[in-house]
C-alpha cells in the first residue's frame, strides 16, 4: 500500500491512538493519586496535568510521525525501484542481468542470473566478482587507469560453464536520491558465438611454401641418383601433407606449395614440426649426409592472396638463416623451429654474379654511398669495408666507411692504406655520416644484418636506400625493403662474399695489394685459419685474393698478440667449467678494455674446442653491466639458435651476444637455461 507525504496509513493511526490513551490514562492515575493523598487544589492539579499531557502527547506524535514516515518512504522507494527495473527489461526476455553497486555487490538478480549463479533470491546480496573475472569498476567505467588491452577488454567471462559479455548501464532511479549510484549488468551469452568462430579458424587456410635446400649440393658430393633422392623425399611429404589433411602441389623442381588447415598447422606446432626430423633422417651415400628442407608457413593477411605472399617471405626468412627449419609468421610475429644442422656449402656461383650486378647498378644510380660494418668491427667487417669501397671507387661513385679510427683493428688493418690518397678521407665517424645523407645517398651494411649493433644505428635509420651482405643468418624481417639483400649463411665470412663480387666486376689486376690482404685477413679470421667452416668458395676467394697481390704470412701477422691481448686471453683458463658433459663454459672479469676482451673471449671459445669430447664453448667477459658472451660448436650443436634466446645471433658454429644490465651469475644461468631449451638432454 502507497501513502502519501504528510498522510500515515490507518495501521500507524491506530498506534498513536493507543499510545495517546495509555498515557492518558497514567495521568489520570496520577491526578486521583495526588487529590487523594495530597491538600493541593484538584482544579490546578487537573490543568497543570492536562497541559503536561498535551506536551508529551505531542512530542510523541511528531517522533513517531517522523520515524514512521521515513519508514513508509523508504519501502515506497524500493518498490519504485523494482517497478522501473522490470519497466526498463520487460523486453529483454531471458537475459541475465543483476543490479549492482559501485563495489560490485549484487543488490538485484533477475530469475535467468539466478539460475546460472546458483541463488535462490532476487535480493541476493553477494559480489559479482566472486563468479566470474571481471573489473568490476573497469567495466562499469570508473577505473582511473583502464586496461587499454583491447584483446583482455573483449575476452567473455565464464558463468556456470557458459561465456558471456558483460555490459553495464547506468541506472537513474526517480526514487533514491541523485547521489546513489546503480548500474545494471546484462550478461550477453556467446557461447555458440565463439564455438562457431572457434570452429572457423580451425577450418582457416594456411599456406606453406616448401623447398629442398640442399639435396642438389649433397648429390655433388656423394654418387647417389638425385631424382631417386627427390622422389623419396616428395614421398615423405605427400604422406605427411595427407596426415594433417592438406593439399601438396609442385609448382617447381623440388619446390612445393602446401594448403592445410589452421588446426593442424597446431598439432604441427605442438609436434614442434617433427617433420623436418623424418626428412633429416634420410641419408645419401655413406650415412653421414642428411637432406633437409626449409618451410615458409603464414597464418596472416584475410585472404589466400596476403597469406601466399607472406609464405613466400618467411621462407626466405629461413634460408637466409641456414635452412632446416619453419619460419612460421602468425600475426606480426616470425617463430622459427628446427635449424638444428650445419648448412651445406653451396658451390654455385650464380648468385653471386646476379648480386654483383644489382649492387653495380644500385651504386652507380647513387650520388654517394656510405659503408659500415658492426660495432666493435673485426678483420672481416674491416675487410668487408674496404672491398665495397674499392668497388665504388671503380664504378666511380664517392663513398666513405663509417668506423671507429680509435679500434686496434682499424689500425692493423687500415694504417697502410691511408698512404695511399684515395684512402686519406676515407674513413669518418657516424656523425660525419648523417650530415653526407642526400636523397639518393646508398647504404651498404656488411657483415651484419642486425642493425642494432651496427656501427652507426642513426645513419641506418636515416638512409634512403639499404643494401646488405652478411654471412650470418637473418635474426629478423626488415621493416623496409632492400634495394639488394645478399644474406647467404653457407659462406665463411663476408670478405669471401665480397672476394666473389669483385671478382665478377672488377678487371684484373684492380684491387691494391693492401686490399687484398685485408680481404684474405677477414677470411683467416672467419676460418679459424682455413681450419673451420671452409669450402670449395673459400679457397676460391682466397686463390683470388692472392692473385690480387694478397701475401698469407702478411696476413697472419696482422693476427699476433701483444702482451696486453695474452694475457687477457689467459685469464679465461681461471674459471672453466664443463656442462652437461660436452659443453664448456668459462669467464673472466676482463681487462677493462672491451675490444681486447671482446677478442680475448672469442679465442678462448675457439680454443676451448679443442679440448677432447667438448661440442660446443662458451666464453663470458664483464664489460662494465654487460656481460659478453662468445660461442663456438664443432657443428654438432647450433649456437646460434642457443645465443638467439639472449638476443644474439651469428652462424651455426659461431655465434655472440651481449647481456646488458647483468651480473656474470645472472648471464650464466641465462645462459644455462637457453642451452637447456634448445639442446635435448
Amino acid at each position: 500500500m502507497q501513502v502519501k507525504k504528510g498522510i500515515l496509513s490507518r495501521n500507524d493511526a491506530r498506534f498513536q491512538l493507543l499510545l495517546c490513551i495509555l498515557l492518558a490514562v497514567l495521568f489520570l492515575a496520577i491526578y486521583l493519586f495526588v487529590v487523594a493523598f495530597s491538600d493541593v487544589s484538584p482544579v490546578w492539579t487537573g490543568l497543570i496535568l492536562l497541559l503536561l499531557y498535551c506536551a508529551v502527547a505531542g512530542s510523541i506524535y511528531a517522533v513517531t510521525y517522523k520515524k514512521l514516515a521515513a519508514l513508509r518512504a523508504e519501502q515506497e522507494a524500493a518498490e519504485t525501484i523494482h517497478t522501473e527495473i522490470l519497466d526498463l527489461f520487460k523486453y529483454a526476455v531471458g537475459l541475465p542481468y543483476a543490479v549492482v553497486d559501485t563495489s560490485g555487490r549484487i543488490q538485484v538478480a533477475n530469475r535467468e542470473l539466478q539460475k546460472i549463479l546458483g541463488v535462490t533470491t532476487s535480493l541476493y546480496k553477494g559480489q559479482l566478482a566472486d563468479y566470474c573475472a571481471v573489473n568490476i569498476r573497469e567495466l562499469l567505467g570508473l577505473d582511473t587507469q583502464p586496461n587499454n588491452n583491447e584483446e583482455e577488454k573483449e575476452k567473455p567471462v565464464t558463468l556456470n560453464g557458459r561465456q558471456f559479455r558483460p555490459g553495464a548501464h547506468k541506472l537513474t532511479l526517480k526514487a533514491l536520491p541523485p547521489e546513489t549510484e546503480y548500474y545494471m549488468v546484462v550478461f550477453y551469452e556467446v557461447t555458440e558465438l565463439l564455438q562457431a568462430r572457434s570452429a572457423l579458424d580451425d577450418q582457416k587456410t594456411v599456406v606453406a611454401y616448401i623447398v629442398l635446400d640442399n639435396l642438389e649440393e649433397l648429390a655433388q658430393y656423394v654418387r647417389v641418383s638425385f631424382r631417386s633422392a627427390a622422389n623419396e623425399i616428395e614421398g615423405i611429404l605427400k604422406s605427411w601433407a595427407g596426415e594433417i589433411g592438406g593439399m601438396l602441389r609442385e609448382y617447381e623442381r623440388d619446390k612445393y606449395i602446401l594448403l592445410f588447415s589452421q588446426k593442424q598447422l597446431e598439432n604441427c606446432i605442438e609436434n614442434q614440426f617433427d617433420i623436418l626430423e623424418t626428412i633429416r633422417n634420410v641419408r645419401l651415400g655413406d650415412n653421414s649426409m642428411p637432406v633437409t628442407v626449409s618451410m615458409g608457413i603464414s597464418t596472416a593477411g584475410a585472404t589466400l592472396a596476403e597469406r601466399e605472399r607472406d609464405a613466400a617471405a618467411t621462407l626466405d626468412l629461413a634460408l637466409q638463416r641456414g635452412g632446416d627449419q619453419v619460419a612460421l609468421r602468425r600475426g606480426k610475429n616470425v617463430e622459427y623451429f628446427g635449424g638444428r644442422t650445419k648448412t651445406v656449402k653451396k658451390r654455385t656461383k650464380v648468385r653471386a654474379r646476379v648480386s654483383s650486378a644489382q649492387l653495380c647498378a644500385r651504386i652507380a644510380e647513387a650520388k654517394n654511398v656510405l659503408i659500415m660494418g658492426h660495432r666493435n668491427p673485426d678483420f672481416d667487417s674491416v675487410g668487408a669495408c674496404i672491398g665495397i669501397a674499392r668497388l665504388c671507387m671503380f664504378c666511380g661513385v664517392s663513398a666513405k666507411v663509417i668506423i671507429n679510427r680509435d679500434c686496434d683493428v682499424f689500425r692493423i688493418l687500415a694504417s697502410r692504406l691511408m698512404r695511399y690518397e684515395e684512402y686519406a678521407d676515407m674513413f669518418i665517424d657516424g656523425n660525419l655520416g648523417l650530415d653526407l645523407i642526400g636523397s639518393t645517398t646508398l647504404l651498404i651494411v656488411v657483415d651484419t644484418n642486425n642493425f642494432v649493433i651496427s656501427e652507426a644505428p642513426e645513419v641506418a635509420a636515416n638512409v634512403p636506400k639499404i643494401a646488405i651482405i652478411d654471412h650470418h643468418r637473418q635474426v629478423g624481417e626488415f621493416d623496409f625493403d632492400p634495394v639488394l639483400n645478399y644474406i647467404d649463411p653457407s659462406a665463411s665470412s663476408a670478405c669471401e662474399l665480397i672476394a666473389e663480387i669483385l671478382e665478377q666486376s672488377l678487371p684484373e689486376g684492380t684491387l691494391l695489394k693492401e686490399e687484398a690482404n685485408a680481404m684474405l685477413t677477414g677470411i683467416m679470421l672467419d676460418t679459424n685459419r682455413f681450419t673451420k667452416d671452409t669450402g670449395s668458395r673459400t679457397f676460391a676467394a682466397a686463390l683470388y685474393l692472392q692473385g690480387e697481390g694478397a701475401n698469407t704470412e702478411i696476413a697472419r701477422r696482422n693476427f699476433e698478440d701483444d702482451i696486453k691481448d695474452f694475457m687477457a686471453e689467459a685469464s679465461f683458463s681461471k674459471d672453466i667449467v664443463i656442462y652437461r658433459e660436452r659443453m664448456a663454459i668459462t669467464r673472466s672479469t676482463g681487462t677493462g678494455d672491451p675490444m681486447v676482451d671482446r677478442i680475448a673471449a672469442s679465442k678462448a671459445a675457439d680454443k676451448l674446442l679443442t679440448v677432447r669430447q667438448v661440442d660446443a664453448s662458451f666464453a663470458l667477459v664483464e664489460a662494465g653491466s654487460t656481460i659478453h658472451i662468445s660461442a663456438r660448436s664443432n657443428g654438432t650443436i647450433n649456437v646460434q639458435l642457443i645465443l638467439e634466446k639472449l638476443k644474439g645471433g651469428g652462424h651455426f658454429d659461431a655465434a655472440g651476444a651481449q647481456v646488458q644490465e647483468s651480473t656474470m651469475e645472472q648471464a650464466t644461468a641465462l645462459l644455462t637455461a637457453a642451452i637447456d631449451e634448445i639442446v635435448p638432454a
